[in-house]
């Protein structure tokens, strides 16, 4: 393998009014993707034996399954209650569309089913969840998505940061620096008038107006109470212990050959998934895999 295959975050999500994008295309990140090996490539749909997907079942299923997702999210877009308390995305998917696919039978409904479940895989990452019956009903419509096609960016997010550093003077980023304390609100205290005060492992303390506070999820779990001074206030701290994030891998496949045809970029796999909480996890994972993008010729990311 002579190339890159994991560049982390390497989308651009939605060009309208997203300085990302501006940055990438005044600084020429995208000029590859024009060229891309996706351009006029298409999806192919596999049952998990090999034999394709009648995809004018596929055509339906995606139908019904966008105005469901689409009603999830007016929940919380038009405040209306949901039908049930504590209600999830998974849950309500699941019986909306069971209630529209009732008058199917046989095989015909239960290929309906899997390419459902299958779209439900795809949801868990995007939305980050290891099950959409983990994601609130209620909330999941509060997500903005900025307008306009997404795009990859051929080096990935490396060079835009790349970019933003350049602007930076060499003596304002300071690493090395792990953050032990912030006290803020704080007015007049150490005979400094800055709102903020960040103090480090190794005893230096920087003031400021502002203190943008950007580690993960988990830390503040952990570490919120012993981080800020004063405590933050309590909307934010059941904020950070009612919020999840569940577990997104990715599993990148090396062939001896080139995997998939020329014409197609990516192999979306309906499982049969009916009896998977009495199956070992250790042979029932990879159905947990709704798809699989070339990475080129004979390289699979999952």
């Amino acid at each position: 393998m002579d190339h890159k295959v994991e560049l982390g975050a390497n989308w651009i999500h939605g060009i309208d009014l997203n300085p990302i994008y501006q940055i990438a295309v005044k600084n020429n990140l995208l000029s590859s993707q024009y060229h891309g090996r996706h351009l006029g490539k298409k999806m192919m749909f596999l049952m998990e034996n090999g034999d394709p997907v009648n995809l004018r079942i596929i055509r339906d299923v995606d139908l019904q399954y966008g105005m469901l997702m689409s009603e999830c999210e007016d929940f919380y877009k038009l405040q209306i209650p949901t039908p049930l308390e504590k209600d999830s995305v998974g849950s309500y998917v699941e019986r909306e569309f069971a209630e529209r696919i009732a008058r199917y039978t046989g095989e015909e409904h239960r290929l309906r089913r899997m390419i459902f479940a299958q779209r439900l895989l795809g949801e868990c990452i995007i939305s980050g969840a290891n099950d959409m019956r983990d994601v609130a009903l209620s909330e999941v419509g509060c997500f903005e998505e900025l307008p306009g096609v997404h795009y990859v960016i051929p080096p990935g997010f490396e060079a835009v940061i790349d970019i933003l550093r350049s602007n930076i003077p060499p003596d304002n980023i300071l690493l090395n620096h792990p953050v032990t304390k912030i006290t803020w609100n704080q007015t007049g205290n150490n005979g400094n008038d800055a709102a903020v005060c960040i103090e480090c492992s190794n005893g230096k303390k920087f003031f400021a107006d502002l203190c943008l506070v950007t580690v993960s999820l988990g830390f503040l779990k952990n570490h919120a109470t012993r981080l800020f001074t004063p405590q933050l206030p309590e909307f934010k701290t059941d904020a950070i212990h009612s919020i999840a994030m569940g577990t997104v891998n990715k599993v990148i496949l090396e062939f001896d050959g080139q995997i998939l045809p020329d014409e197609v970029f990516r192999m979306e796999v309906v499982w049969n998934r009916d009896n998977i909480e009495n199956e070992d996890i250790s042979e029932s994972w990879i159905k947990k895999i709704g798809s699989y993008e070339a990475v080129s010729d004979n390289v699979l990311i999952g």
